[in-house]
């Protein structure tokens, strides 16, 4: 049996759950001394803008310097967050949030009032993330207003994006998928993964290459899973890599899994870098063995969470694939500890029943005790 902690063989599905609103403030953004009849810009309050609307940047030189500033900004990336200059007037600038968190879009839309210089906007915001974006955003603007010619900014969002339709049409499909109604879950995952929805495109590979409808097709189904990987999906990373390692629909290739998970592990995946790891340390391509990069990718995945027992787990075998074998027997003991543990069925980690899972890591610990490390067949 081949057991590959931190890979799965199923896409988990994606709860849903009743969140309290914590309601908050956004300060006005411009500065305190302005007259706002020294705003000469065509700009309505809250000013909502259309998924399809084009925004050209200003051609001027302030708004080509804030621009620059915006470019390739980190604190922007974090979120999904895409900020635009849409006008500037003698220092006077409107930006326009045309993607990223979706509540948070829609309180500067439907809040920020730019006819009064003190005021707040009621937003309610659900979710750490949205208000982890929300404080990044606002330092941001703060530092754009310290520009040298910068007199006031101005904050609009575009309400509803190509991603939101995509979403949208994602949820219906789930929902078709799960009544069994595969042919309009099929329809409605093309259209959301027309809209360049990655996980529409990983999960519509996954409906091709489910053998229990009749819309299987293993061709399709690894079609629309690269897609999902060329748009930077990490969940079709998984399962297209997970298709090589067990050569489930194309040729086994542990080289190949490599290479499709090694970009993601590269930008911080945690989830790639344990899979990737648990592949150099015990792959069945002894070609492709290496305990040196097991070690360092498993401990990359471990300090992300230091109490995970798949990540331990995936250390332990890396450890013993670099000869460390007490090192990996008491990493691996740690591992079983915390999987008797676990309680939850929903555990991503399992693929397979517990009591299964406690069985291969139990027999992994007797191999390192017998100084052999382990690898699947």
């Amino acid at each position: 049996m081949i057991s590959l902690p931190g890979i799965g063989r199923k896409q988990a599905g994606i709860g849903k759950a009743i969140q309290l609103p914590i309601v908050i403030c956004l300060p006005l953004l411009f500065s305190s001394c302005l007259d706002p009849e020294d705003f000469k810009l065509p700009l309505t309050s809250g000013k909502d803008t259309a998924a399809s609307e084009e925004h050209d940047t200003p051609k001027t030189s302030l708004a080509r310097q804030v621009t620059k500033e915006i470019e390739g900004n980190l604190l922007l990336e974090k979120h999904g967050m895409e900020l635009i200059v849409t006008a500037e007037a003698n220092g006077f600038l409107e930006l326009n949030l045309s993607d990223g968190p979706k509540e948070l879009r829609e309180g500067i839309a439907g809040g920020l009032d730019l006819s009064t210089s003190s005021f707040t906007s009621a937003l309610v915001l659900r979710t750490d993330a949205s208000l982890r974006a929300l404080t990044d955003l606002r330092n941001l603007i703060e530092y754009l207003k310290g520009i040298d010619g910068v007199k006031a900014i101005s904050l609009t969002a575009t309400r509803v994006t190509r991603r939101d339709q995509g979403i949208d049409l994602l949820n219906e499909a789930r929902d078709a998928q799960e009544a069994k109604e595969y042919a309009n879950a099929e329809r409605l995952f093309l259209e959301s993964a027309g809209l360049e929805d990655s996980d529409a495109m990983n999960e519509l590979g996954l409906l091709y290459l489910n053998e229990e409808t009749t819309l299987h097709d293993a061709e399709k189904g690894i079609t629309w899973l690269r897609q999902g990987v060329e748009a930077g999906n990490r969940f079709a990373a998984a399962n297209l890599a997970s298709r090589y390692l067990f050569g489930n629909g194309v040729p086994r290739s542990d080289k190949e899994a490599i290479a499709i998970l090694l970009p993601f592990a590269e930008k911080g995946d945690a989830r790639s870098q344990n899979t990737v790891a648990w592949i150099f340390a015990c792959c069945h391509d002894e070609k492709q063995r290496d305990g040196e990069k097991a070690v360092y990718y498993a401990t990359k995945a471990h300090e992300s969470e230091p109490e995970n027992w798949a990540y331990i787990g995936t250390l332990a075998a890396a450890q013993a694939r670099s000869g460390n074998f007490d090192e990996a027997v008491s990493l691996q003991s740690r591992s079983i500890k915390l999987l008797e543990k676990v309680t939850s069925s929903n555990e991503p980690f399992f693929d397979s029943p517990k009591e299964e899972q406690l069985t291969d890591a139990r027999a992994r610990l007797d191999r390192y005790n017998l100084q052999t490390a382990y690898a699947y067949e």
